[in-house]
């Protein structure tokens, strides 16, 4: 074996990434983007507006809120009930679901690097591959899902990264 193949299964398997495949549903969600200006969001205002309404945030690892970046912009998306009438400032839309890898870590690790490390885990699987746009971004945006946490000093979320069947 050589040393670059050496290097790449050890980085591979050094973080021990043991990820779930999941399939998301298609569903309806609130978003803390703007109606006015869809490039907008405010996730803190969107939160205190959910807390106002009366309106639950969702259970941690239920699948029913993630977080994610885009345009430089963190939104927040929240499963919605397709009978509610949106007449707040906020867009919803629906996500179209599908296959993800799913992993968790503590938000204080280097995010970027579990994410890289969860990319990787698919490098040459027979069953699943990442799924990219024609572009080589990826489908969907990596998703941060807030879970319960055992250790009370640590929040713990579980990524998501899309997939497709090869």
């Amino acid at each position: 074996m050589k040393y670059e193949e050496l290097s790449a299964l050890s980085t591979k398997f050094s973080k021990d990434v043991k990820p779930s495949v999941i399939q998301l549903p298609t569903m309806r969600v609130l978003s803390s983007l703007s109606k006015e200006n869809p490039q907008a969001s405010d996730p803190d205002e969107f939160l205190y507006w959910l807390k106002e309404q009366n309106i639950s945030e969702g259970k941690p690892g239920w699948h029913e809120q993630f977080e994610f970046q885009k345009n430089e912009e963190d939104v927040i998306i929240l499963k919605i009930d397709d009978s509610f009438v949106n007449d707040s400032e906020y867009s919803d839309y629906i996500f179209q679901g599908g296959l993800f890898a799913m992993t968790s870590c503590y938000l204080d690790e280097d995010l970027e690097e579990e994410t890289d490390s969860l990319i990787s885990y698919f490098d040459d699987n027979e069953l699943y591959k990442i799924d990219y746009n024609e572009n080589g971004s990826l489908r969907y945006a990596v998703l941060i899902e807030n879970l319960i946490s055992p250790e009370k000093k640590r929040e713990l979320v579980s990524l998501f990264v899309p997939l497709k069947k090869i």
